[in-house]
């Protein structure tokens, strides 16, 4: 399993080691002296050092459109390790359908890594849809077959033994934006992405806003929106940008 060390520097993390086992050298030395009779032992191990193991573990994204499914590998820094297209033109794109996809995916990626399905730790699924987090749902796609009412996490979690985040793809957009994107100093802001459909993630005190029902953001497509196809609106109180 990696290791996760949080708060405080490495060089103070070190030098507090070291101190603990100066101290605990010295308690056990000198126990040891007074069992036996000998002359003690100045020796000191130099203590280890914790490293986090980002290459233990695997970290999955997975975008589904109505065209295509993105697959993005990074390991536990978030280095990207690989990525894979698959289109969907003249392939059935029913729930049943996507998820045996992304199962040949994942395998084709882990294999490609020499990695075991064991070391892929997280899963998150991006869907064009209003997305129930809590209970791994997709309520509606109406470019996909048979999308509706879809139990997308309990599907996937037959083909992964791991965490499964069913989310909005905007929403993950918006979260990309805050931790290492445009907003990475806002705590409150949107995020618009125009394209086939009309999607906006809204932060709320530093966290993404679902709403009571998981549809916040939400927008109906007007002729000014449409106008901009494939354009994303990023704006915030004091910022509007259009890239």
């Amino acid at each position: 399993m990696p290791f996760l060390l949080l708060g405080g520097s490495c060089s103070g993390f070190r030098a507090e080691c070291a101190h603990r086992h100066e101290r605990s050298q010295r308690s056990s030395i000198g126990k040891s002296d007074r069992a036996v009779g000998r002359r003690r032992i100045k020796w000191r191990a130099p203590p280890d050092l914790i490293r986090f193991k980002a290459e233990r573990g695997r970290i999955l994204a997975v975008e589904i459109s109505a065209e295509s499914l993105s697959f993005l590998l990074a390991d536990l820094n978030g280095n990207e390790l690989d990525s894979l297209r698959i289109a969907l033109t003249n392939r059935k794109t029913t729930p049943a359908a996507i998820c045996s996809y992304i199962d040949r995916a994942l395998q084709n990626l882990l294999r490609k890594q020499k990695k075991t399905r064991e070391q892929l730790l997280v899963m998150v699924v991006g869907v064009p849809a209003i997305a129930n987090v809590e209970a791994g749902s997709v309520l509606s796609v109406s470019t996909l077959e048979g999308w509706r009412a879809v139990a997308l996490r309990a599907m996937l979690n037959k083909v992964v033994n791991c965490l499964v985040i069913i989310e909005n793809d905007t929403n993950l957009a918006a979260q990309g934006e805050h931790y290492c994107g445009a907003a990475q100093t806002e705590q409150n802001f949107a995020f618009i992405s125009i394209g086939a459909n009309v999607g906006e993630g809204i932060f709320l005190g530093g966290r993404i806003h679902h709403g009571s029902q998981w549809s916040a953001g939400e927008l109906p497509t007007s002729a000014c929106l449409t106008s901009c196809a494939g354009s994303q609106l990023s704006m915030n109180s004091a910022n509007l940008k259009l890239s």
